[in-house]
């Protein structure tokens, strides 16, 4: 990054630059790329001088969604940034998606993987296989700012991550749409919804308050030395449960939450 030359969108028309002074000379030579093409521009406006810089305003007359933007000044070349034209007005007229298939739509044949993210360049999916195999596949752009990949296969019990490139800079993330992650959320996951464990809370003991969990392991593990190990495995297996209970409990109204899935150890199998 040039410590001399900068620039942003303030909106789809307008660019602001800042020009250090020791490119003064070179000021009427500024050139505006697309996608590496130069585009037409207004004429420069100073707007003032600041520090070493000097600050001015150029219009362009059409903005194009997901190029890439540029500014060159002699041997300078920074990305112009775009990143504030997302609280723009065209943003929700002309890139709403009232889809409800973002993030990933499962099947044994293949998975299709959808991203909404109007104003970056190029996006990809990296799928993790079981045997930890990383592979990177390219989304194809399509209307309303949503990027797709189909991937043959089945894809059950496989991590994921989503890339997008924006102002020249690429970025990984999980999946903003994820419905199912590994732990600390460090990459999304994708499940086979069918296999999920649709929790039946009339096998257990209902909960008068949710401390009674605590209170029934403490009397599992008195004396501990004395009780016998199946008592203790029981405890443990009873405060599974109830936790597992609670966790139904403070989920069960939540739109988001649309089945349970449990995975236990080999110490608890």
């Amino acid at each position: 990054m040039s410590n001399n030359l900068s620039a942003k969108f303030l909106n789809i028309n307008t660019i602001q630059l800042c020009v250090n002074h020791s490119l003064r000379d070179f000021i009427n030579h500024i050139e505006i790329l697309c996608n590496d093409e130069k585009i037409e521009t207004s004429e420069l406006q100073k707007k003032e001088s600041k520090d070493n810089f000097d600050i001015f305003i150029v219009h362009v007359q059409s903005f194009l969604f997901g190029g890439s933007y540029k500014i060159k000044i002699q041997d300078e070349i920074e990305f112009i940034d775009v990143t504030m034209i997302m609280s723009e007005k065209i943003i929700d007229e002309k890139f709403f998606y009232d889809g409800d298939d973002l993030g990933f739509t499962y099947s044994k044949k293949e998975t299709i993987f959808k991203l909404w993210s109007p104003l970056a360049t190029t996006a990809t999916v990296q799928i993790i296989n079981k045997r930890n195999v990383l592979k990177e596949y390219v989304m194809t752009r399509e209307d309303c700012g949503v990027f797709k990949a189909v991937v043959k296969g089945n894809l059950d019990g496989y991590r994921y991550l989503f890339s997008t490139t924006i102002n020249g800079i690429k970025r990984v993330s999980t999946d903003p749409y994820a419905k199912a992650s590994t732990a600390n959320s460090e990459y999304s996951a994708v499940i086979d919804f069918a296999k999920t464990y649709q929790f039946k809370a009339k096998s257990l003991e209902p909960l008068k308050q949710y401390t009674d969990a605590n209170g029934r392991i403490h009397i599992a593990r008195i004396g501990n030395n004395q009780v016998d190990w199946k008592a203790q495995r029981l405890a443990r297996t009873m405060l599974q449960h109830s936790y597992q209970q609670t966790l139904v409990s403070l989920t069960k109204d939540n739109p988001f939450v649309i089945g349970y899935i449990w995975h236990a150890d080999g110490a608890n199998a």
